[in-house]
């Protein structure tokens, strides 16, 4: 679908990082727009998230680390409205800074509308926003937080001891 839709729009370069079963498939729908990198070592697939417009991602997935990545890259993103990217994404109009834009529908027409949306507003959506964003879900935060609940659940179990109620 991605794909198809940056064929519909030649003038824009869509780089698809990755190996996959459908690899073969993937290149001979592609246009000339489209360029395939195949399997990235770790450094250069963050070099490439890193030095992207955008990311776009039309799946749906319960968390979707690789929009967490791109985000702690300073990455917008352009993302299909379910699963994980409904946490992840701050769009436009909201409270806190956008730092990508959700499209409700998988189809070519909705990526191809999502795109052109970002270029309009594009200078509303910053990489500090995106970076701060994915602070989010960085590793030194799950673990503060989760230190923080283990010592909530220890107070909880001293004030009972202390009280003489238990559990």
């Amino acid at each position: 679908m991605v794909i198809r839709a940056f064929n519909d729009m030649p003038s824009k370069r869509l780089l698809v990082v990755g190996d996959g079963q459908q690899s073969a498939h993937l290149r001979q729908l592609a246009g000339p727009n489209v360029e395939f990198t195949g399997f990235l070592p770790r450094t250069d697939y963050v070099n490439a998230v890193a030095n992207a417009k955008a990311l776009v991602f039309a799946g749906c997935e319960d968390f979707g680390i690789a929009l967490a990545e791109a985000q702690y890259c300073g990455t917008p993103l352009i993302a299909f409205a379910r699963g994980g990217a409904n946490d992840i994404v701050r769009p436009l109009g909201g409270s806190e800074p956008a730092t990508g834009i959700l499209f409700n529908k998988q189809d070519v027409q909705s990526v191809v509308d999502a795109v052109d949306r970002f270029e309009t507003h594009q200078a509303e959506i910053t990489p500090l926003a995106c970076h701060t964003n994915g602070l989010r879900f960085s590793a030194e935060r799950f673990d503060a937080e989760i230190l923080d609940a283990v010592e909530y659940v220890r107070d909880l179990n001293r004030k009972a001891t202390m009280s003489g109620s238990g559990y």
